[in-house]
This record gives C-alpha cells, sequence and structure tokens, in this order.
C-alpha cells in the first residue's frame, strides 16, 4: 500500500474513531501544562530589591521636629515642601524610599501624620529629609 492511502484509511473501529477530536481541535491536546503555577512570580518576588531604612540619629530627629514645628507655624503661608520618607515593603523586610513635593495641608501630631494637600499622608517617623523654601528666610 502506498503511504497516501494509509493515511486516507477509516479507523477500524468506528466507536473508538468516533472519539478522536476533529482536526482543529486536535493540537489542544498539545498543549503546553504549566506543573510549577506561580513558580514565575515567586522567582521575581524573591529577586525584587528593597532598601534598608536609614536610622536617624537624635540630633537629627530633632531637626526635622523643629522643621515640622516651623511648617506648623507657618502653615497660613501654605509651604511648599519637598519631603522624602521611607515606604515599608509589605511583603519583605525593608522598603523604599520616596521623595514626594507638595502644599502641606495639615500637620496632626498626635497621630503623629503630615497630610499634603493631594491627600498624602506621610507618617512623621518615616521622614528622611525636609526641604522647603521657606528655610532660607529664617536660617
Amino acid at each position: 500500500m502506498v503511504y497516501e492511502q494509509i493515511l486516507t484509511m477509516p479507523y477500524p473501529n468506528n466507536e473508538i474513531e468516533a472519539d478522536f477530536p476533529r482536526e482543529p481541535n486536535r493540537a489542544a491536546q498539545f498543549a503546553p501544562f504549566a506543573a510549577l503555577s506561580g513558580y514565575e512570580e515567586a522567582v521575581q518576588e524573591k529577586a525584587r530589591q528593597t532598601e534598608r531604612r536609614i536610622e536617624l540619629s537624635e540630633d537629627e530627629k530633632e531637626i526635622i521636629a523643629q522643621k515640622i514645628g516651623f511648617l506648623e507655624a507657618n502653615a497660613a503661608r501654605k509651604p511648599k515642601v519637598i519631603i522624602t520618607y521611607f515606604i515599608a515593603d509589605k511583603k519583605k523586610t525593608g522598603g523604599k524610599y520616596h521623595t514626594k513635593e507638595g502644599v502641606i495641608q495639615k500637620i496632626d501630631a498626635t497621630a503623629g501624620k503630615l497630610v499634603l494637600a493631594d491627600k498624602t499622608q506621610i507618617i512623621i517617623e518615616d521622614i528622611l529629609k525636609i526641604e522647603c523654601g521657606l528655610w532660607t528666610e529664617y536660617e
């Protein structure tokens, strides 16, 4: 028999042949199988870098407290500030430092938070550096 004739011959058992997938669906049986689902995400999470939190000295903490007190006293002037602060990572130890520019709306010393006009809340203990154009007037 010629090979082409063999390819077109019907399957000897018609009952089983009815269960075979048709041409377009036949390739689906060879679809890749993800035996390690979630593995790639776990590797990416492990490789993601975080920064270590910088511990400020007592003198540095005092300077930040004085600057916040100054900003609170001059809140009516709507001081524009640039604040660098730490954001703790939710999944790993460490986190990242973020710099935000804005106008101070409120300083809540009892809650330990500073609120900017765009509603960003910054925990005072997380502040590394505060810059403000008003400093030069009074330093």
